[in-house]
Formats: structure tokens, C-alpha cells, sequence
């Protein structure tokens, strides 16, 4: 409950700050996308013919809000899975609000909140909800390896945060905010847990010259889970940050630090330290876009308990010409419990993607994706999934 009332707050703070200001213009529409294609193991089987020819229809709703302060965008979606063997049909959910304002010369809110609920696949893991909020939708996803045992589950999650920047002078800034999520897993082979999590950061930053930033952070946050053996937990994390410029294309942000951990185990304190940063490098052509990204963080998981997390990604996006593109993203992830906390078990996943899309009219486009998942140092061994499919997309309402 205190979770559910935490994100309440997150919800009312982000509506308060998207209707502040009167809107100027508004666009409403949505994308209704049509695929077939072919699974190899969608739902990562241990052995005999997992694989399955699929259809998907989703429905994805939107509505823009512009205003002379900033922008906010409410949004969902529907999206209907049927295989033509071995498996049911499947109909997932979800939704969400992101607001970016500028509520006076020197202050900055941007904030989400987002709903979903979905049977877990191969083709579409559970994402880590703690990523920075709001996320950057440049940089890949990375997802929590550990959940490999909800697939052909329900899983649920509710994830929200919001931040504030105020800019103290010309080259001094000051940023606090707040985040939470509440993650709920379906029946499961495998002992997972329910957990909510909620934490909160400052910072302070100040430009050292026109491109370059420094900076220190503090975060601090809770974890609260539903099975007891896994235990509670908070942890403060200590960071310097520095973000910079090295040409008008290329910017590089950097995060280094420490995260200090204690976890009440049965009412015993269980205690230990890690490293944590994050790197990213973006580079921004005339037609083209590329984002790496790294990252080492101590975060709450389905299975390992609170517990160490790594990943690596690539997101990679080129305009062939005006009404074509070319998309390709790899992540890899890998999980490690801690011994005398929770399972001391190592999860790996990885995925890789490539797509393209064609604009056929004004409102109608063509896409194909190619992928590849595959987890490894599971509990049970898994065969990767390959999957590929073309299809549809047809824009309704606004095609601004």
C-alpha cells in the first residue's frame, strides 16, 4: 500500500505539472500495426519444436499537449498475440504519461508514470523499471535476466518518477527528484518475488566550461519484498558525474561512485558494498543516430533478491532516404545475487534486433524486424529464439 500511495503522489505531481500551463495545441491519434511472422522459441522451452508461426495486431493510442512551457504525452496500448500451435493467445496492456515543462526561466519538471501488463516472452522481456525516469529513448533496454522464470506468466508493473532541475546561476544547478515501482510476477516455476521500490536523489552540477559539466549525486532508496527470505533493503549511493561535448555531434555522460547496501534478513543485518556508474555515448548525424551505453548498479530483482546488475547496449537508427529507415539495438545483461542475502545465482540475457520500415502513403507504412534472444547460466537451459515477421502500420487522427 505504502507503494501504491507513493505512486499515487508521483501521478498527482505529474498532472498537476502537465496542466498547469494552458495548452496551445493538442494532437490526438494512434497507430494501429498488423504483423506475421515466425517464432523458433518464443517462450524459451527447454526442448522438442517450440517454435511457432505468430500474428500480432496492437492498437496504440496517443494524445500530445503543447504548451508554450513544454510538452506532455499520454499514451497506451493493446496489443493481441495469437500462435498457430502449442501456445494460447495472449493480450497485453499498457500505459503511461511523460510531461517535459518548463515552469519558470530557471526551473525544469519532466516526470512519467507508466502501467503494464504482459505475458512474458522472449521476444518481449521484462525491462528493469528503475532505469533513470524519464528514460532517454535513445539509449537500449535493458532488462532484469532474472525474470526468465515468469515466461508464459502475467507479469505486472507500476513504475514513476519525477525530476526537478533549477538552475541556481549561470553555471551552477541543483536537481532532486523521485522514483518508484511496484513489480508483480505471475505463478511461476521458479520462487520470484513481489517487490516495491521507492528512492529519491539530489545533485549538484556546475559548468566548467561551454561543453563540460561536473557534478556529485546521492541517492537513496528502499526496497520492500513480499517473500521474506529475500529481505529488505536500503541502500545510499554516493556518485560524481560529468557530462560533455567533444563536438557538436558527440556528447559523452558519465556517472562513477559507490553504492552502500544493508539488508534485514530475519532481523539480522546483512551488509556490503559495490561499485556503481553508468556511461553513455551518443552521436547525432543528419541522417543518422547511435547510442552506446554501460552501465554497473545494485538494484531489486524477481529472483536474486537485491543484487548486482551489469549491461551493455547499442541503439543504432539510419534514414536510407525520406521515406525509409533502417533500426538495429543490442543489449546484454547480467545479474549476480549476493551470498548470505538471497539465491547467489548469476542470470545472463542478451537481444539484438534489426528492423526497417518504409512509408508506403502519408498514413500507411510497411516494417519487418529480424531478432535473436537468448539467456545463458539459467536454471534450466534454454534455446535461443530467432524470430522474424513483416507487417502494417496505419496511422489514425493527427499525422503532424
Amino acid at each position: 500500500m505504502r507503494m501504491i500511495r507513493s505512486l499515487s503522489l508521483l501521478c498527482s505531481a505529474t498532472a498537476l505539472a502537465a496542466h498547469g500551463p494552458a495548452f496551445a495545441d493538442s494532437r490526438v491519434g494512434a497507430d494501429v500495426q498488423v504483423t506475421g511472422g515466425y517464432s523458433t522459441n518464443p517462450f524459451s522451452a527447454t526442448g522438442g519444436d517450440a517454435g511457432s508461426a505468430m500474428a500480432t495486431a496492437s492498437f496504440l493510442p496517443f494524445i500530445d499537449l503543447v504548451s508554450p512551457a513544454g510538452n506532455t504525452r499520454l499514451s497506451g496500448e493493446v496489443t493481441r498475440t495469437e500462435y498457430a500451435r502449442r501456445y494460447d493467445g495472449q493480450t497485453d496492456y499498457a500505459g503511461g504519461v511523460a510531461t517535459r515543462l518548463q515552469a519558470s526561466p530557471r526551473t525544469a519538471i519532466s516526470g512519467n508514470v507508466n502501467y503494464s501488463s504482459r505475458v512474458i516472452n522472449a521476444l518481449n522481456p521484462i525491462i528493469n523499471p528503475l532505469n533513470p525516469l524519464p528514460g532517454d529513448p535513445n539509449l537500449p533496454v535493458i532488462v532484469d535476466p532474472a525474470t526468465l522464470g515468469s515466461f508464459q506468466q502475467r507479469t505486472k508493473m507500476l513504475s514513476g518518477g519525477v525530476q526537478v532541475q533549477h538552475q541556481l546561476t549561470a553555471r551552477d544547478s541543483l536537481s532532486f527528484g523521485a522514483n518508484g515501482a511496484a513489480a508483480r510476477y505471475g505463478n511461476s516455476l521458479f520462487p520470484q518475488s513481489d517487490y516495491d521500490y521507492y528512492g529519491g536523489n539530489i545533485g549538484y552540477q556546475r559548468s566548467i566550461s561551454t561543453y563540460t559539466a561536473i557534478g556529485v549525486s546521492m541517492g537513496a532508496n528502499r526496497t520492500l519484498y513480499k517473500r521474506a527470505g529475500f529481505g529488505n533493503t536500503t541502500s545510499f549511493s554516493p556518485s560524481a558525474t560529468l557530462q560533455t561535448r567533444l563536438s557538436p555531434t558527440l556528447s559523452i555522460n558519465a556517472a562513477a561512485g559507490v553504492t552502500f547496501t544493508d539488508t534485514d534478513i530475519a532481523g539480522a543485518s546483512r551488509k556490503f558494498t559495490a561499485f556503481s556508474g553508468s556511461v553513455s555515448l551518443c552521436k547525432k548525424g543528419d541522417r543518422s543516430n547511435l547510442c552506446a551505453q554501460a552501465s554497473r548498479s545494485v538494484a531489486p530483482s524477481a529472483f536474486n533478491g537485491v543484487s548486482k546488475q551489469t549491461s551493455v547496449g547499442l541503439n543504432y537508427s539510419y534514414e536510407l532516404d525520406p521515406r525509409s529507415q533502417i533500426t538495429a539495438s543490442a543489449s546484454y545483461s547480467r545479474q549476480a545475487g549476493v551470498a548470505g542475502i538471497s539465491n547467489a545465482q548469476t542470470f545472463d540475457f542478451g537481444y539484438a534486433s534489426l528492423g526497417y520500415s518504409r512509408q508506403i502513403s502519408r498514413r500507411l507504412s510497411a516494417v519487418a524486424t529480424l531478432s535473436y534472444s537468448d539467456s545463458f547460466n539459467s536454471i534450466a537451459a534454454r534455446r535461443a529464439n530467432f524470430y522474424g515477421s513483416v507487417g502494417l502500420r496505419y496511422r489514425l487522427g493527427d499525422i503532424r
